[in-house]
């Protein structure tokens, strides 16, 4: 009975995200620009593009300029045939074709996955994620992906942003580290979280919770097993001082990384 009731739940948290994505940023996004005129959003980066589902539901909002990542070369291409449709919206569509995580330039395998792509990562599928979604594996194809920070990439391509939501297949606090200049001026996040390991190596909700209110921001959404949690930047819980200090020993555990990496090549 527990097997049946748990397996309903899946497939109930599946179909929701299937057909309400986001749901939860567009819905305070929509509150707070009708609560005050002068509320303007301009700028949302949405990271882990896939096909750009939620292309209409952004131009509904009247979001001025919405810019796409998406990391692998082939969905990239499918999501740049899908936004030249979008002609009818006032709303300005920019893609590009980058893999975003803590560190500039540095080389990862990204496993493409069956799913038409949805589920691809950096990361490997756990047996967790084969048992809950079946019909999702990895397909054996890999891309060797350089990558760049999301405060590299947008300062490269003079883009401000104030709405940020990451969709990453596990490596989104991977793109969080690689954030701390942007994470200042953001004003809310909707992101993916696990409570449970579906990607080898994977972050889970925990981390990224602790991670995103030391920067200032309050959870303002349920936390799913698996799915998506909005957060809101709270400027009276920001202690720039803690978020100084972390940024500093984030900092020094990317080098200690690095520095692990490249000696241990060196030795081989």
């Amino acid at each position: 009975m527990k097997r049946i009731i748990k397996s309903v739940k899946t497939q109930i948290v599946k179909l929701g995200q299937q057909l309400y994505p986001y749901k939860d940023i567009i819905q305070w996004v929509d509150k707070n620009s009708k609560s005050s005129k002068d509320t303007k959003f301009y700028t949302l980066v949405h990271v882990g593009a896939h096909l750009g589902q939620e292309a209409p539901a952004y131009e509904k909002l009247n979001i001025q300029n919405v810019v796409w990542v998406e990391a692998d070369p082939k969905t990239f291409e499918l999501l740049q045939e899908n936004l030249k449709k979008r002609t009818e919206s006032q709303t300005i569509h920019k893609a590009f074709n980058c893999l975003l995580t803590s560190q500039d330039n540095l080389e990862y395998q990204f496993h493409v996955f069956s799913n038409q792509g949805a589920s691809s990562s950096i990361f490997k599928a756990t047996n967790l994620l084969k048992k809950n979604w079946s019909d999702v594996h990895e397909t054996g194809e890999i891309f060797n992906l350089n990558s760049i920070t999301l405060d590299s990439f947008l300062s490269q391509n003079n883009i401000y942003p104030d709405l940020l939501l990451i969709d990453v297949q596990g490596s989104e606090l991977e793109v969080l580290k690689g954030a701390h200049r942007t994470l200042t001026r953001i004003k809310a996040i909707e992101l993916e979280v696990s409570k449970q390991a579906i990607y080898e190596g994977g972050c889970l909700y925990d981390e990224i919770d602790s991670f995103l209110t030391l920067h200032g921001f309050s959870r303002m959404s349920f936390v799913p097993w698996h799915g998506n949690v909005l957060y809101v930047r709270d400027t009276k819980k920001l202690d720039l001082f803690k978020v100084k200090v972390a940024d500093l020993f984030v900092g020094l555990l990317t080098m200690l990384q690095y520095l692990t990496r490249n000696l241990s090549l060196f030795r081989n």
